[in-house]
């Protein structure tokens, strides 16, 4: 009987002992930057984690490879259950430094050049097929329009993989291409004023540097009575004239129910890559009075 009341007494303590040793879910996530489309992805993926008891930790990489590889390194010391990765840069520092932890990459634009491959890791391409739309709305809004101008990050994978797109589509279009680099964002204002004298209309494309800056373009761009279209919504709510391009909200969440399939056992190598979804026109109706145009509803 006393061993029958010694095993009753102790059997709360050891059921108290094992939800102590049980892990606790935390992930990290490494945004490449702050700026409008990045900080909406992050949004997404919040609320598609909300009420799962899952403690988050964000880390930016202000653009920069050396901050991204600490960060990495910080959430493989902290033992995260998984890590995500928003934008190419912070993707491939997490998979560099994390070769047990699950990875989950979101919006990147050219996942095999970036060697985005192997058996932990898994995520969303927003590499679109949506440029010729684009030139092709341009031309019909501006039939004057003769060329395009491209501002872009030297260092960026995801620009230079998209600007072959806008590339391709341009000659399809008989529209000629103006390119111009960056490397940091203190040459943005010399060469947006180059460009602007050059292109009769400007394409920013998928360019984390440069959509950093995106207000300083738009005002630019709207002050010369000149085209800007853009390769995110977000940068439309800030002024650029259109965009055929995603829900950066909703890539979050699509990146949230991935990061859930990790979660609930299933191995990152056993999810196929996935394309963004729910691509839809964008406008901003300010930017089309000021430029006298009707891109469409």
């Amino acid at each position: 009987m006393k061993k029958l009341i010694y095993l009753l007494i102790l059997i709360p303590f050891f059921f108290t002992s094992c939800k102590k040793q049980e892990k606790a879910i935390t992930i990290g996530i490494a945004k490449v930057v702050d700026h409008p489309s990045i900080n909406e992805i992050e949004k997404g993926i919040k609320d598609g984690l909300k009420d799962k008891n899952i403690k988050i930790e964000v880390k930016s990489a202000n653009g920069e490879i050396a901050t991204a590889d600490l960060i990495a390194k910080s959430f493989k010391m902290s033992n995260m259950s998984a890590v995500i990765g928003i934008g190419t840069l912070p993707s491939q520092a997490l998979k560099s430094a994390n070769t047990d932890t699950p990875v989950i990459f979101s919006c990147v634009t050219d996942p095999v050049s970036a060697n985005l491959k192997g058996d932990n890791i898994t995520g969303i391409c927003d590499r679109l097929d949506t440029t010729y739309d684009e030139l092709k709305l341009l031309k019909k809004a501006f039939p004057k329009v003769k060329n395009i101008g491209i501002i872009y990050s030297t260092s960026e994978l995801n620009s230079l993989a998209h600007i072959k797109d806008i590339e391709t589509s341009a000659k399809k279009l008989n529209l000629d291409v103006i390119k111009l680099g960056v490397t940091n964002s203190s040459e943005i204002p010399q060469v947006t004023t180059n460009l602007l004298n050059k292109a009769d209309a400007i394409y920013v494309p998928i360019d984390n540097l440069v959509v950093a800056n995106i207000s300083y373009l738009i005002t630019k761009a709207n002050e010369k009575r000149k085209p800007l279209i853009a390769s995110d919504s977000s940068s439309v709510k800030l002024g650029a004239l259109f965009s055929i391009g995603l829900d950066y909200y909703e890539l979050g969440k699509q990146t949230a129910n991935i990061l859930l399939e990790v979660l609930n056992g299933k191995k990152p190598s056993d999810i196929p890559v996935q394309m963004a979804k729910n691509t839809r026109l964008f406008v901003n109706k300010e930017t089309e009075k000021l430029l006298n145009v009707k891109i469409g509803d």
